[in-house]
């Protein structure tokens, strides 16, 4: 069901549930979260008040998911009102902090859904596409060194250790970064499993099944709670681009540890994995 945000209130005074859980937080742990917060504010990124605390991405978590998916099904325009895409791409960016840099993902995010969701011809949508496309890859390439991962290693070679770990080491040292990175990789995946026949993406484009890896290895190598929360929808994604037995076994054990430290439900989308696969291996 859509979510409908009114201009003049407060992100908690839309969301019911979610101020409802913000009478339990210590004033340290609303500072954490008003970065998240600011993604509910009309016109808080184009008035350049700066968020408090890490990263919608990174930082929300007990009951974080209902923020998040508000903040899916809202208007994006609401962030940057009267604001190009590129404008609204460069508020982000001069804003100081990773943690609005990992907003500036769910908001990249936020304008896929937008343009999957659109009714454009052929070659608008093949306009919009190849500027959206070009601005997440963006994102990527000029990342500030704090959202670059500090431990990257290929996948073990040989049978049995392919086996054991299929998926590359991809360590990051914060939570906005972790999720960041996580939703660049999936907002590039279905980017491209929904490229325009006429688009033309950069000639050092990575191919559907790199992003697909490292956003199954960014869950398995780092814990952080919050970012786990966020990363139920991403595994999924990337876990139906997956064919090998070794690669969803790992995703699945991601899966059960996953609710079994966090108590954040993820057996429906295991689950829905496990259908996935089946019917490939039907035909």
């Amino acid at each position: 069901m859509p979510v409908t945000l009114r201009r003049n209130c407060r992100p908690w005074q839309r969301f019911t549930h979610v101020r409802f859980s913000m009478l339990a937080l210590s004033a340290r742990q609303m500072e954490r979260k008003s970065g998240a917060l600011i993604l509910g504010e009309p016109g808080a990124v184009s008035g350049g008040r700066p968020p408090a605390g890490a990263s919608a991405a990174g930082e929300i978590n007990r009951g974080g998911g209902v923020m998040r998916c508000a903040v899916c099904s809202g208007d994006d325009e609401l962030w940057t009102p009267g604001k190009s895409l590129t404008e609204a791409v460069e508020l982000f960016r001069r804003a100081p902090g990773c943690d609005m840099y990992a907003n500036l993902a769910v908001f990249l995010c936020a304008q896929m859904l937008e343009l999957f969701a659109c009714e454009d011809s052929d070659a608008e949508f093949t306009r919009r596409w190849n500027e959206l496309f070009a601005h997440i890859e963006a994102w990527y390439s000029q990342r500030p060194s704090e959202m670059r991962s500090i431990l990257s290693q290929p996948a073990s070679t040989g049978r049995e250790a392919s086996y054991s770990s299929p998926f590359p080491t991809l360590l990051f040292s914060n939570p906005p970064a972790i999720s960041g990175n996580q939703l660049y990789h999936t907002a590039a995946l279905l980017m491209l499993q929904k490229k325009p026949r006429r688009a033309v993406p950069p000639p050092n484009t990575r191919p559907i099944l790199w992003h697909a890896r490292r956003i199954c290895a960014i869950s398995i190598c780092n814990t952080h709670h919050g970012c786990w929360t966020n990363s139920v929808q991403p595994l999924w994604i990337a876990g139906q681009v997956m064919s090998h037995h070794a690669e969803h076994r790992a995703i699945l054990e991601t899966y059960e540890r996953i609710e079994r430290e966090t108590g954040w439900g993820t057996d429906w989308r295991a689950n829905d994995l496990k259908a996935h696969w089946a019917d490939l291996d039907d035909g």
